[in-house]
């Protein structure tokens, strides 16, 4: 199958820009020594594969497996494994989002390592141009990326995993015209469909449509709502080429944040599981600020090992309402912990911890109670400009330190090659 073809007019061009196994490649980066060697990138405790790069996925290393299962296949391999470096795959990808935004004036970051552009008016040859911006982003940050390009968002999808599947392309695979779509997504799974989960897959499956092209061409639209939803519909009619999904140029605010954390090892005692759940609260509370909301409705979980025949189970949440939104880490903390109390049992060991928060509320669009007025505290900024400037944690809530003294360090963690003064490569 080849790269593509001479775009259709009546298109609109979008490129989907996707980091190959980003996380690695950030490792590989400031290591030319792991060229070509299989590299896995570990979870916050070191207990699971987020990230493997080809050669990786080669020798049979699914993601998500545990780590302690496929220790051994990972050192006979010669392997290279890293602990989780969050600030440094974030700065690479700060550098790549602002290299895609002078390559497009619409740039729709997707994620850490996805990006959708739209190449309206920008080149008549959009293979061509692709490339540059390919090998641009690979001069100047070391990272190799995939870019589809198409007339719709879940055509792109399926042009840049035809980019990774197809070495010839070289890196860039374009679907812009009808004879090349219905070709290329008879290659195309239909549990590879961006936006069909596995349920949906099997529901498909059933009625004999195993590819993309079989998706597309099904006609039975009363049928396909009934099994898919609205969502499902649009799908379809982004594979026909008839664009439903829109460009945002500006994230949407979450409308509930999460945080929390498996324990290696487990916490029993009150007071640590406490400080744990302090740290995870300032955490949700600093992306609650960033996305400029408030929350009124805050939810505490716990739960023990399920694996443990011994332990009891537990899982166990609780939630409360506050009177007014608020955005005060402080306020929140305490009622976090009161929740807590609630829930613990003594004895048990609990493997996991986290706090939600809900009734997510815009910071310009508060309504006061009778009883008390909302509580936008102007500290919690002054925090957030400290921390921003002097590095996460330098002002936090004081008993999170009890659980970031106890808590074991990740043993292979990569140096912060491009965020700390002191860990700068040495030339």
């Amino acid at each position: 199958m080849g790269c593509g073809g001479a775009c259709d007019s009546s298109f609109e061009v979008i490129a989907l820009i996707d980091c190959n196994s980003f996380y690695c490649s950030c490792e590989q980066v400031f290591r030319p020594d792991l060229l070509h060697r299989a590299v896995v990138v570990l979870s916050n405790n070191d207990g699971c594969v987020i990230a493997r790069n080809r050669e990786a996925k080669a020798i049979g290393i699914p993601m998500g497996a545990p780590y302690h299962q496929y220790e051994a296949a990972l050192k006979q391999n010669n392997a290279a494994v890293f602990s989780a470096n969050f600030p440094l795959y974030a700065n690479f990808s700060n550098r790549i989002m602002n290299i895609l935004n002078s390559f497009s004036d619409q740039v729709e970051v997707y994620s850490i390592d996805e990006a959708f552009i739209s190449l309206d008016g920008h080149s008549t040859d959009v293979i061509a141009y692709c490339k540059v911006i390919r090998e641009t982003v690979l001069k100047w940050t070391g990272i190799p990326v995939s870019i589809g390009i198409a007339p719709t968002k879940v055509l792109a999808k399926c042009a840049n995993k035809l980019a990774k599947q197809f070495p010839e392309s070289n890196g860039v695979f374009a679907l812009t015209n009808t004879s090349l779509i219905d070709s290329a997504l008879k290659h195309i799974d239909v549990d590879d469909i961006w936006g069909i989960a596995r349920k949906q897959a099997q529901k498909l499956k059933k009625r004999h449509i195993h590819t993309a092209y079989e998706f597309k061409g099904w006609n039975n639209r009363a049928l396909m709502l009934s099994l898919l939803s609205k969502t499902g519909v649009q799908l379809h009619d982004e594979l026909n080429g008839i664009a439903c999904i829109a460009f945002q140029l500006t994230p949407e605010p979450r409308k509930s944040i999460r945080s929390s954390r498996s324990f290696k090892p487990e916490l029993s005692h009150v007071d640590d599981i406490a400080a744990a759940l302090s740290l995870f609260t300032t955490r949700a509370m600093e992306k609650l600020r960033k996305q400029h909301s408030m929350t009124q409705m805050i939810t505490v979980f716990i739960q023990s090992n399920p694996f443990k025949a011994h332990v009891p189970t537990v899982r166990k949440a609780q939630s409360f309402g506050l009177l007014t939104a608020t955005n005060d880490t402080i306020v929140v903390a305490k009622y976090a912990r009161q929740l807590l109390h609630h829930l613990h049992e003594p004895g048990i060991p609990i493997k996991k911890a986290g706090i939600i928060l809900d009734e997510l509320t815009s910071e310009d669009a508060l309504q006061d109670s009778l009883f008390e007025t909302a509580n936008a505290n102007p500290l919690m900024t002054v925090m957030d400009q400290i921390n921003h400037r002097f590095g996460r944690d330098t002002i936090h809530v004081a008993n999170h330190q009890r659980f970031l003294a106890k808590r074991r360090a990740p043993q292979w963690v990569s140096p912060q090659y491009t965020t700390k003064w002191e860990e700068l490569r040495c030339v």
